[in-house]
């Protein structure tokens, strides 16, 4: 018979009155001991950034993160040992990603790259070797529905272009990778968020055949209402 589930209160360390938990980035670190990230700014030109080890539910005391100032951090992704900060951007706009290689005593600096859409809105995930983004929002044509692919080593964008129909366009999709599997769900379906339909579908994107795949997401066909319809 399986355990039944319990809760537990935990003490989060940073004060509501510097950070708002409900705008904290988060990453889960690979690593053997299961860290989970959390990362509030506090300022204009700074953050918090504290961690949870989910084997011994404890945090470790918060360290400041120096930012650009005005920056506003979309995503948050755990890369081997290292954060990676990723940025709302403009097409060319210089250094959309940020990274911290060392979350004990984090320093941030940008990655020479150049943003190479719109990426506004955007789900993001990740694995070893490539960061993969979908949907978001361009600011003259609206929604979008194009899948990207960051390569950690040659830092080069690609777009991915496949096989039968992907998702619609959207966002602020869940997004996850095992494998050769990447899996987009949800989302909203337009701008701004408040007034949108949620989406509720869910799709599978086979990597090595670049092949779409529509599969059960437990929420029926239809979309959810909008979170805060005009009245």
């Amino acid at each position: 018979m399986d355990k039944p589930l319990s809760w537990q209160t935990l003490e989060f360390p940073i004060p509501s009155s510097l950070a708002s938990l409900s705008m904290a980035k988060t990453a889960m670190s690979p690593s053997p001991n299961r860290l989970l990230y959390f990362l509030m700014r506090d300022s204009p030109n700074s953050a918090l950034l504290t961690s949870l080890s989910l084997t011994s539910l404890q945090f470790s005391p918060p360290v400041r993160v120096n930012l650009p100032r005005g920056v506003f951090i979309h995503r948050m992704l755990s890369v081997h040992n290292s954060l990676l900060l990723l940025k709302n951007c403009l097409k060319g706009d210089p250094s959309p990603f940020l990274v911290i290689t060392d979350p004990e005593t984090p320093s941030v600096s940008p990655i020479n790259l150049s943003c190479s859409d719109d990426f506004f809105s955007f789900g993001a995930t990740n694995n070893e070797s490539s960061v993969f983004l979908f949907g978001g929002v361009n600011f003259s044509l609206g929604p979008k529905a194009d899948l990207w692919k960051l390569s950690l080593t040659s830092l080069r964008f690609k777009k991915i272009i496949g096989l039968g129909t992907g998702p619609s366009p959207r966002l602020e999709p869940i997004m996850n990778v095992s494998g050769e599997s990447l899996l987009i769900a949800g989302g909203f379906a337009s701008a701004p968020l408040y007034s949108s339909r949620v989406l509720t579908d869910a799709y599978v994107f086979h990597l090595k055949a670049s092949t779409w795949q529509r599969v059960d997401s437990g929420w029926g066909a239809r979309d959810m209402t909008p979170i805060c319809a005009d009245k």
